[in-house]
């Protein structure tokens, strides 16, 4: 299977920390969905509307419409900092702090708008939507072009990961129930964590991850003299010929 490909590759390449960081990357990516695909169901024990619910669902558009603005993210970039850094060290590290904010100023258990919920979000997600470019550019470079096939699997395998951390694991132990039956040796009131509990936490992880990055991970020089109205005019070509 891909996944045991992979563990192959890496035990024998020499690549074996690019691979890693591309799986971290996509890693941290999935939390956030998965913390966004989460709410609805710790939402769903107070009731809300079938309106409500769909007003949410809202926070799934960026990954519908990142391809909008993937040419600002491909093309424009700080050349002393690298084509991906340039993006990844500012959006992660704001992913990061926004995390940190809603964990403040976020509590379903009390009233709160799902108008507001929707647009924290929303504006989450836009931040993974590019983020999620920024790291899928950087595995073409990355990566050898031997190598560069298993920059999928580990989109695959990391955001998966990612994802499962952020849903199964926050309903897990936000949940009084199942924590009371196999994770307390006596019942107690509430879950073992809270939203904003798990929120602070991947709020820090993304900016220790981050930091780290900017430090230890150096980027190769893209010598791209593309410009920002060339990569449109070829993502409306590529439009073209997908519809024709």
């Amino acid at each position: 299977s891909p996944k045991f490909e992979l563990i192959e590759v890496v035990m024998d390449s020499k690549q074996s920390w690019d691979i890693f960081l591309l799986l971290l990357l996509y890693f941290l990516q999935g939390v956030p969905l998965g913390i966004s695909a989460a709410i609805p169901m710790m939402l769903a024990s107070r009731n809300i509307s079938y309106s409500q619910q769909a007003i949410f669902s809202l926070v799934y558009w960026p990954f519908s419409l990142k391809l909008l603005w993937a040419p600002v993210v491909d093309v424009l970039y700080v050349s002393s900092v690298g084509r991906r850094k340039s993006w990844l060290i500012p959006v992660q590290l704001l992913l990061g702090l926004v995390l940190l904010l809603l964990s403040r100023n976020i509590d379903i258990a009390a009233d709160f708008s799902i108008t507001y919920l929707t647009s924290c979000f929303f504006f989450v997600n836009f931040l993974v939507a590019t983020q999620d470019i920024a790291v899928d550019g950087w595995a073409l470079t990355l990566l050898s072009r031997e190598m560069v096939g298993y920059a999928s699997t580990c989109n695959s395998v990391g955001q998966t990961a990612g994802y499962f951390i952020g849903f199964m694991l926050l309903l897990a132990l936000e949940s009084e129930d199942f924590t009371n039956a196999y994770l307390r040796s006596s019942p107690a009131e509430g879950g073992l964590v809270t939203l904003g509990g798990y929120l602070a936490f991947w709020g820090f992880a993304f900016i220790v991850v981050t930091l780290m990055l900017s430090v230890l991970k150096r980027e190769s020089r893209d010598n791209s003299t593309m410009t920002l109205s060339e990569a449109y005019s070829e993502l409306w070509k590529i439009i073209k010929k997908e519809v024709a």
